[in-house]
């Protein structure tokens, strides 16, 4: 994975400008293998920000688009696709926190949810970890608006999407 992602990052990094648009799409065949490979990227990505940021770059923004990917950020549609709730808040059925030694889960605190915001904070207790706008995209609305450097689909979706000219 590293020796596949890591020189691609960098490219994309090197990419990076005021547009939004995707320089990646990665295709997995199975979700199972979509969630874990979009995890060890996010955390690879993570790494070479401090790079980006001397070099006058913002982070890589990394988006996801399969099935339990919400169209809006409300608690309709995240019940609605599945996502698993703690109290007022959703946990992110794709990703756990990123930080070294926590692995955590990530929830999506019902306050940004109703914000519109889409950042992610960790619910193990002592960690504080957050993924921000900044790093993730989490709904196909913002994938659309603003596109993610890096976009993890699937054939399947690839597949149903080719033709939607509102997605495409």
């Amino acid at each position: 994975t590293i020796a596949f992602y890591l020189p691609g990052m960098i490219r994309v990094g090197e990419a990076i400008g005021p547009e939004s648009w995707v320089k990646v799409v990665a295709i997995y065949p199975r979700i199972e293998l979509l969630k874990d490979q979009f995890a060890e990227a996010f955390r690879m990505a993570r790494t070479i920000d401090q790079t980006l940021a001397q070099h006058g770059r913002r982070p890589l923004i990394i988006g996801a688009l399969f099935g339990m990917t919400p169209t809006r950020a409300t608690r309709q549609q995240l019940i609605d696709k599945k996502w698993v709730r703690r109290g007022e808040d959703f946990v992110c059925p794709w990703m756990r926190c990123p930080r070294p030694k926590c692995d955590g889960e990530l929830v999506w605190h019902e306050a940004d949810i109703r914000a519109g915001t889409e950042r992610l904070t960790c619910a193990q207790h002592g960690c504080n970890g957050q993924v921000g706008e900044d790093q993730i995209i989490l709904t196909r609305s913002r994938l659309q608006r603003h596109p993610p450097d890096i976009l993890f689909t699937t054939t399947e979706m690839l597949n149903q999407r080719l033709s939607d000219h509102w997605m495409r």
